[in-house]
């Protein structure tokens, strides 16, 4: 039914996991990209329509993702406990899920179009671009939730290169889809905005059926009878608990990071610039952090399931020494080539200046980050999402957005960038304090 991740090298095992997972993150930023490129192509106002969905579609999003969380520690925990009758209840279940949350979207989304995005700042000029948008994608959703929670399941099984092999066909599919249905080609007319919804959701729809296809045939892992409401609402409570705290957390970050954008533009049009280009040099350059947390989410349920409470602790030491072999390459490699990497994003000088100042200090405490995340995804695994919740609001909430807050109002784009250094230490510092001290009590490993 699976991959037995409860033996093997650790070291070994934990790549095998990682790098297929960064390759299926990188497919699902190829997705993003294609959209942002072609619609582009079409004006400065389809462009800004486009934009005012990001904040709606996040929050769906964050949904899906804390269902798919969910999904994969429940079931990664049953694998480890080799109960595989409730393998598949749970995987069954938490697609029955999905869609609970596609149908309630579905309904309050609709009516709710014009309201939210007017409120977004949407003008009589975007807001017919972004309804079109919209009212294509919100139905397609049960194309992106059921199958995110189906690639939990399938990510809980220890079959990173099935659930990154389906992200990539989505995003080959949407790129080779998307100029056709906006500008139109043979019988198909140009649809615009709209055409760019409609390649997405057909998109969706095939990793729908290749999660359903692998779900079904190869891991045997879906109980297609009915169960007893009882049962179903049991499942249900445990993939609530920790997919709400879950999909919470996600939306911290981009919170956050709109505070101190809003600080940051203030300063001028060279530094919101300079902070619009690192941000996205920063996401790109922690992708197999994100793939590797993501990885160890599998590892980590199934050896907590099966009691294999040594093998869980080496697990986190390896992925910790891991990460920081990346973060450090790449806090040299940036340091390092910090003005001409800019450069290619933007040649003014004064972006090259004020991102470069960015790059030579900020990636130093990536490492430190990296705990924070790995903790972040070992609590998840073992059913502990509130710790989760505690170290994102930490981090994001109470340390972040007042460290930007007063660097920004005291020593302007120097101060944001410190604020980014110190918050990324600290957080780093506390969640090692946190767990270390749990785990010396016992707490955890039980």
């Amino acid at each position: 039914m699976s991959k037995d991740l409860t033996r093997g090298p650790i070291l070994k095992t934990i790549l095998s996991l990682s790098i297929p997972m960064t390759w299926g993150m990188l497919s699902v930023i190829a997705f993003n990209i294609a959209d942002t490129y072609f619609i582009g192509q079409l004006g400065i106002t389809e462009l800004a329509a486009i934009s005012l969905t990001f904040p709606v579609v996040m929050i769906f999003f964050s949904l899906a993702l804390g269902t798919a969380t969910a999904v994969s520690s429940v079931v990664s925990r049953s694998l480890g406990e080799d109960d595989l009758d409730r393998v598949r209840r749970y995987t069954s279940d938490g697609l029955t899920f999905g869609l609970l949350i596609v149908i309630v979207s579905i309904v309050v989304g609709l009516q709710l179009i014009d309201p939210v995005f007017k409120v977004l700042g949407a003008t009589e000029e975007t807001l017919p671009i972004v309804r079109s948008y919209m009212e294509v994608w919100l139905p397609g959703m049960v194309f992106l939730t059921v199958p995110m929670a189906g690639n939990g399941a399938i990510r809980a099984a220890g079959e990173m290169k099935i659930a990154s092999t389906i992200m990539f066909v989505a995003a080959i599919t949407n790129i080779i889809l998307d100029p056709i249905f906006i500008f139109g080609w043979s019988f198909i007319p140009a649809y615009g905005v709209k055409g760019a919804a409609i390649a997405t959701v057909i998109a969706r729809a095939v990793t729908l059926i290749a999660s359903l296809y692998y779900l079904h045939f190869k891991f045997r892992m879906i109980d297609w009878r009915i169960p007893r409401f009882a049962e179903a609402l049991s499942s249900w409570k445990k993939i609530i608990h920790i997919a709400i705290p879950t999909a919470g957390t996600n939306l911290l970050s981009p919170l956050a990071i709109a505070v101190a954008t809003g600080i940051v533009a203030r300063f001028g049009k060279a530094e919101i610039a300079a902070y619009g280009v690192v941000n996205r040099i920063e996401s790109f350059s922690l992708i197999y952090i994100y793939a590797l947390s993501s990885a160890l989410a599998p590892l980590v349920g199934q050896n907590y399931g099966a009691k294999q409470f040594d093998r869980v602790q080496q697990i986190m030491k390896s992925s910790y020494f891991l990460s920081f072999v990346w973060c450090l390459a790449i806090a040299l490699l940036l340091a390092l080539f910090r003005f001409e990497i800019i450069e290619i994003f933007n040649p003014a000088k004064d972006v090259i200046e004020v991102g470069g100042k960015y790059l030579l200090w900020v990636p130093v405490t990536f490492a430190f980050l990296s705990v924070r995340l790995m903790i972040s995804s070992f609590y998840n695994a073992i059913g502990k999402p509130g710790m989760s919740v505690i170290l994102g609001t930490l981090h994001l909430i109470i340390i972040f957005i007042p460290a930007v807050s007063l660097g920004g109002a005291f020593f302007e784009i120097e101060g944001v960038i410190g604020a980014h250094f110190l918050t990324n230490l600290l957080i780093g510092v506390f969640s090692w304090i946190i767990i270390t001290s749990q785990l010396k009590k016992k707490v955890l490993l039980k």
